[in-house]
């Protein structure tokens, strides 16, 4: 068993992977904290990150995984603020691998464009449309007058689960970076 990351620290998508089957999907939700003048920036930060790591190592440990491979941000954020958040949490998990004795591997986010569209420029929508497509999980859609709306539902321990395309997109850049790691040493070696 694989756990695979698409790390980001407001939500990180995680799945559950084994010889190229989705077991389980999830994603580690970070809450905005409240406003308050008392609290230090850095420690809302701290919180976040071991937040995250406490997640990820729950469903690594629940699941047997026996590795991590993930997509890392690599940089592109819109601001300051959000490349060091993105940052905080690329370091959390890669703290909490090192600590823990867990084998990992990365791909870039246009390694995860190029697995599942073909083409570096491949969208969000692309990566979830491929993803629902290859593994025949019932989409639905909704027609608003200026979008479209998916609602994805994919199938989970506890039965199928509803997901949002907001959602979703998290979860499906996860699990197209197995996608993308097939080739690798951990995969080969862990399914």
């Amino acid at each position: 068993m694989i756990l695979t990351l698409d790390i980001g620290f407001a939500k990180t998508g995680w799945s559950v992977m084994h010889d190229g089957v989705v077991k389980d999907v999830g994603l580690s939700i970070h809450v905005k904290p409240p406003k308050k003048s008392n609290i230090r920036v850095s420690d809302i930060l701290s919180q976040r990150a071991a937040k995250l790591a406490a997640d990820l190592r729950k469903v690594y440990r629940e699941y047997g995984c026996r590795a991590i491979i993930g997509e890392m941000p690599s940089g592109g954020a819109q601001s300051a603020s959000a490349m060091a958040k993105m940052a905080v949490a690329a370091a959390a998990v890669s703290a909490m691998t090192a600590s823990l004795d867990m084998p990992c591997e990365w791909c870039t986010p246009t390694d995860v464009k190029v697995a599942a569209t073909g083409l570096k420029s491949g969208t969000k929508p692309e990566i979830m449309d491929a993803v629902a497509k290859k593994y025949g999980w019932h989409v639905d859609v909704k027609q608003t007058k200026t979008s479209e709306r998916k609602t994805f539902h994919v199938p989970t321990v506890e039965g199928t689960r509803k997901l949002p395309g907001g959602q979703f997109e998290d979860i499906a850049d996860a699990i197209v970076a197995y996608w993308a790691m097939e080739t690798s040493n951990l995969v080969k070696m862990f399914g």
